[in-house]
């Protein structure tokens, strides 16, 4: 038993320093990445080869922020494709309209998903209508993190359902569609998320991603 003991330490002490060298290595490409930036802005090159800093600041924000939600070291590459520049593009678009600096904006998606769904959001779910408003509804402070691993305590299935249908109904008077025209166009497409066992209790759900009558 107490060799177990000693290996289990060991083993516990080999993770808390493979961690802590992976946060060394992702906190040195932040830098890099942010110096490779501002180097290229000054020297003239255009936005798709030069990703403004401010994009940068949005996506090292989101990547800590997962980094301490999930307990894992998030790894990304220093330099953006075409397409992640136009996404984080989009963040900032969004960031910009709720006046919010890029800390809450960002803490604020990552307090709203952890509660409504227990799990971190994805960052194309960072540039819509929604967010906006998670932004602007968000009274949580910025300080601390949102810890992935603290759950909270369950919550009542009739409780999950009712809150679900309250505000799927005020996404579909929003966006101007139907049940089935919002699942498709939204919650299939990864833009809004519900929990599961409410999209398996609603019969329109089924419809939407198998296309049958119900």
């Amino acid at each position: 038993m107490t060799e177990h003991i000693l290996e289990l330490l060991a083993k516990k002490r080999q993770n808390s320093l493979k961690r802590k060298e992976g946060f060394k290595k992702m906190k040195a490409e932040e830098l890099e990445n942010k110096e490779s930036s501002v180097k290229r802005i000054l020297g003239g090159e255009n936005q798709y080869q030069a990703v403004p800093v401010k994009l940068t600041v949005l996506r090292d924000l989101y990547f800590t922020m997962l980094r301490a939600y999930t307990g894992n070291v998030q790894y990304y590459s220093a330099e953006m494709t075409d397409g992640q520049v136009a996404l984080w593009m989009r963040v900032e678009k969004a960031r910009c309209k709720t006046g919010c600096d890029p800390e809450r904006y960002i803490k604020a998606q990552f307090a709203w998903f952890d509660n409504a769904f227990g799990t971190s959001p994805k960052p194309v779910q960072l540039a819509s209508d929604a967010a906006v408003d998670r932004a602007l509804e968000f009274e949580g402070s910025t300080k601390g993190r949102v810890l992935g691993n603290v759950r909270k305590a369950p919550v009542a299935l009739a409780d999950t359902f009712r809150e679900s249908e309250k505000l799927l109904q005020k996404m579909m008077i929003a966006q101007k569609c139907n049940r089935e025209e919002f699942y498709r166009r939204f919650v299939l497409t990864g833009v809004y998320m519900f929990p599961k066992e409410f999209l398996e209790a609603d019969p329109v759900y089924k419809k939407a991603v198998e296309g049958i009558d119900v």
